[in-house]
């Protein structure tokens, strides 16, 4: 469950960074330096989902196949 946490963890500091920027309070560079680490989080959470999504696909055509099987006997 490492990898839920950490993406569950990204999400976290995407809002915080987001409300950060939000304030309008940072300098430029610290603004763009956090509007970075958003981005890298941010195609860390998409890697994940993308790869969720794989997970769920294969998961449902075996679930498919299994189905097909017992309604064919």
């Amino acid at each position: 469950m490492t990898v839920k946490i950490n993406y569950e963890e990204n999400i976290a500091q995407i809002e915080k960074i987001l409300g950060q920027l939000d304030k309008g309070e940072l300098s430029l560079d610290n603004s763009i330096e956090l509007f970075g680490k958003g981005i890298k989080l941010i195609n860390s959470c998409n890697d994940y989902l993308n790869k969720c999504e794989k997970k769920i696909k294969v998961l449902q055509e075996n679930e498919e196949v299994e189905w097909s099987e017992e309604t064919n006997e």
